[in-house]
């Protein structure tokens, strides 16, 4: 029904990348727009130990991303970072899918992964996916391996 895939650093965001940023926008999101941002100004490659850009497709179109980088608060973890789901895939499973290749991916490399959830929503979801809610600052959920 999808595919997740890596994006490697160096290559190009998916052609239809743009109508996922469009969605983001239209949600008030602006986090994906930075992340094209910083692919264009080569600042976050997603290319350092553990780190890992992941593009989910269904029938070819770009449906959803999410991405893993050195967290930059606590020394030896990973941030779960830009992960956006368009609204017309949401409901298939994706989203807790490509969380999971995620945090499998994580547990090779970190000793846990942290995230700063934006909504209300977005902690929930990650609740469900087993990170637990933090009080430190820049850091909404955590989960320890």
């Amino acid at each position: 029904m999808f595919v997740i895939d890596r994006c490697l650093p160096s290559s190009p965001l998916p052609g239809d990348f743009d109508d996922l940023r469009q969605d983001a926008v239209g949600e008030g999101y602006r986090f994906v727009e930075r992340l094209h941002e910083e692919r264009r100004a080569g600042t976050m490659r997603f290319e350092g130990q553990g780190e890992i850009l992941l593009i989910a497709t269904v029938a070819g179109a770009c449906a959803g991303l999410g991405g893993l980088t050195a967290d930059p608060t606590i020394a030896g973890l990973l941030r779960l970072r830009r992960f956006y789901v368009r609204p017309r895939f949401r409901g298939l499973g994706l989203g807790r899918q490509l969380a999971a290749r995620l945090l499998a991916h994580a547990r090779q490399y970190a000793p846990g992964v942290t995230v700063n959830a934006g909504t209300v929503e977005a902690g929930a979801f990650w609740e469900k996916m087993g990170l637990m809610p933090s009080v430190q600052a820049g850091i909404t959920h955590r989960l320890d391996f």
